[in-house]
């Protein structure tokens, strides 16, 4: 399999007496530069070849179209990664997610023991040590998508996604990520649609041993009953199988954040 356009064509022309000639490797035609710029630009690079006039003999015409094929793919590649780039600039963060550092988290008694299990498991991504992902449980309001934007802060290509329909379509688009978050898994009842999505999703990510990290206030009863449509439980049983087999587990037992936060701001306006 052709796995590099410059090497494919580095040796299919070769040198003459005359600088301004090359010649086929094949059947030793003589060949003309056809492209001075070309020339120019791709002289210390192995694609030297497509400077000079292409030869038609069938030896030759083989290798070009080789050639051409993995341009036209390369094209495509570089297309999509563009795409990726614009998606990913940002990760899908919110700006309360893009600020949430292991630094300015809000650690307490009850939560500190999930801190210090997300901060490890995230130096083991960093350092590729693991591939295993994550599921963060807990109730309302005591931290899990700040937990989970953690991860997304530390890599290039994430996609943090709620579990949403139109949001979703992305996931499913670019679910070879290095790292996938699924925050609030279980918050709406889904669609068949989604249910295919996100099947999709984490089938993909299983199969490729790609690291998945979920947030949820379900239990894993919860959420199948959450998940599942007119009793059919086939597609959930099978996500969240997918989903116990690949993640390790953190359950933060906390108080509402928001709540006390909310609590202590009425407490100073009425002070």
């Amino acid at each position: 399999m052709v796995v590099d356009s410059k090497q494919l064509i580095s040796d299919i022309v070769l040198d003459t007496d005359n600088k301004m000639h090359k010649q086929c490797k094949f059947c030793v035609k003589l060949l003309h530069i056809n492209d001075y710029t070309a020339l120019y630009v791709n002289i210390v690079y192995k694609d030297i070849a497509t400077a000079y006039e292409r030869c038609t003999c069938n030896e030759a015409s083989k290798i070009w179209q080789q050639y051409d094929e993995y341009i036209e793919k390369d094209k495509i590649r570089k297309i999509n990664l563009s795409k990726i780039n614009k998606l990913f600039k940002n990760n899908n963060l919110g700006k309360r997610q893009l600020n949430s550092t292991f630094e300015n988290y809000k650690i307490t008694n009850k939560n500190k023991n999930a801190y210090e299990n997300v901060k490890k498991y995230v130096n083991k991504l960093i350092k590729g040590t693991t591939n295993k992902g994550l599921f963060i449980t807990g109730a309302y309001g005591v931290g899990k998508t700040y937990l989970a934007a953690f991860d997304s802060r530390e890599f290039n290509r994430v996609l943090f996604v709620a579990h949403r329909e139109e949001i979703l379509y992305q996931a499913v688009e670019y679910s070879s990520v290095d790292l996938l978050v699924i925050d609030d898994l279980g918050k709406e009842k889904p669609t068949e649609w989604v249910l295919e999505k996100l099947f999709l999703i984490v089938n993909n990510r299983y199969n490729n041993y790609l690291p998945i990290v979920i947030t949820t206030n379900y239990n894993r009863n919860q959420l199948r009953e959450r998940l599942c449509i007119n009793k059919n439980y086939s597609i959930v049983d099978s996500i969240i199988s997918r989903l116990y087999e690949m993640c390790g587990g953190i359950e933060i037992k906390d108080d509402d954040h928001r709540m006390s936060d909310s609590l202590i701001r009425e407490s100073l306006r009425n002070s």
